[in-house]
């Protein structure tokens, strides 16, 4: 699944946003967090991890989630979050065909500024 490289984390995405229809963030320990997707008829599994890149290399965090069962296939790019009246969010990612520009802001600060931890 997609990988996405930002300032302050790592975030491994282990299943399709499609699948879910809201989240929340969920902190694990040792610079770990996991978004957690709701399907519609119930339940929850999680959609992504966090790494923390003070505490992680893309190298160490890869090589955890597939000790922990879960695979890695593409790299993409998170180009826009989207949120319902409900407080809920959606990604806009495309696969990275070039070289792309470095974001000015660090979309998890925003979302830790607007869940916490």
């Amino acid at each position: 699944m997609p990988v996405e490289v930002t300032e302050r984390y790592i975030r491994i995405r282990v299943e399709n946003p499609k699948n879910f229809v809201r989240f929340r963030i969920k902190t694990l320990g040792k610079g770990i967090r996991a978004i957690i997707g709701f399907p519609k008829k119930g339940g929850s599994r999680i959609q992504s991890f966090l790494f923390d890149r003070k505490k992680w290399t893309l190298k160490q965090a890869k090589a955890w989630v597939k000790r922990h069962g879960y695979s890695i296939a593409e790299t993409f790019v998170v180009r826009d979050i989207i949120f319902d009246k409900q407080g809920n969010f959606y990604f806009d990612e495309r696969p990275i065909i070039e070289e792309t520009k470095k974001p000015k802001v660090d979309i998890w600060d925003k979302l830790e500024a607007l869940f916490g931890e």
